[in-house]
């Protein structure tokens, strides 16, 4: 079983959402444990109470989602804070920004995560696309698929 983290995303005006209720319930019925931060849904419509009525367990604050969490699924990277709370070991599932800010970058190489871009250079040590054999550009279905396909 694998604890699967959705934190709410904190980038300004971003309304994505990493797993949608129908992406919880896939990964609740496989075994796996789905922790929500309250509000990840917020900006897309999606209530706490649908990701609980798909089976997810809701958290009030996204430091709780980093530190029970074995693959942490974000559309896009984390910064600041979200990054200190990363630990070795964890798997992150997002796009790669941080690419292209080469302190982020080297931050999150020395972390100790195996990082899962949905899209990502090739070159890039410890970036591993998921995509990158079909050069597909994934959608948010596409999301949801490698969520579900890496647990």
């Amino acid at each position: 079983m694998l604890i699967i983290g959705l934190p709410r995303e904190k980038k300004a005006n971003k309304v994505r959402v990493g797993l949608t209720p129908a992406g919880v319930r896939e990964l609740a019925s496989q075994g796996h444990k789905v922790v929500v931060e309250k509000g990840a849904g917020q900006h897309v419509a999606i209530s706490d109470q649908e990701y609980e009525a798909a089976g997810a367990y809701l958290v009030e604050h996204a430091e709780h989602v980093f530190e029970i969490s074995h693959l942490i699924v974000k559309v896009k990277e984390p910064k600041g804070p979200e990054l200190a709370m990363l630990r070795q070991g964890q798997v992150l599932l997002s796009y790669p920004d941080s690419v292209s800010d080469a302190a982020s970058t080297q931050n999150v190489l020395s972390s100790g995560l195996t990082c899962v871009a949905y899209e990502a250079p090739s070159k890039i040590k410890n970036w591993y696309s998921v995509f990158q054999a079909e050069q597909l550009s994934p959608l948010f279905t596409g999301v949801e698929a490698s969520a579900t396909s890496l647990a």
